[in-house]
């Protein structure tokens, strides 16, 4: 067996919350909700390209000083201001989940 860019590790899928113990590099998603995702292409619309940049910012960032914290620094340049009703990435629309899932799979 190979194991070339693969890490053994034991993590939660971040979409469906089952336990995986070996995963791409690059994503945690397990093996179905991967196969499920890389194919999904979603469609150009600014609302939900940058609701869905800052719920993978708010999911994400690593602190004041990491690179995915500079997202709300671009958001507020562009005077984008999140909804108050919007809680989580279950209030995004379904594009607005397709660009975030993209997103956490590229890992920013």
């Amino acid at each position: 067996m190979e194991y070339k860019n693969k890490i053994v590790a034991y993590d939660v899928c971040w979409k469906c919350k089952s336990e995986i113990t070996e995963y791409d590099a690059n994503t945690l998603l397990c093996e179905p909700c991967f196969e499920e995702v890389k194919g999904n292409c979603p469609t150009f619309n600014r609302f939900d390209i940058c609701e869905a940049w800052y719920q993978y910012a708010v999911d994400w960032h690593n602190g004041l000083f990491s690179r995915s914290y500079e997202i709300f620094g671009r958001l507020d340049n562009m005077r984008f201001k999140m909804s108050p009703l919007h809680n989580n990435y279950d209030d995004l629309t379904e594009n607005g989940k397709l660009i975030y899932e993209n997103l956490v799979i590229k890992r920013y």
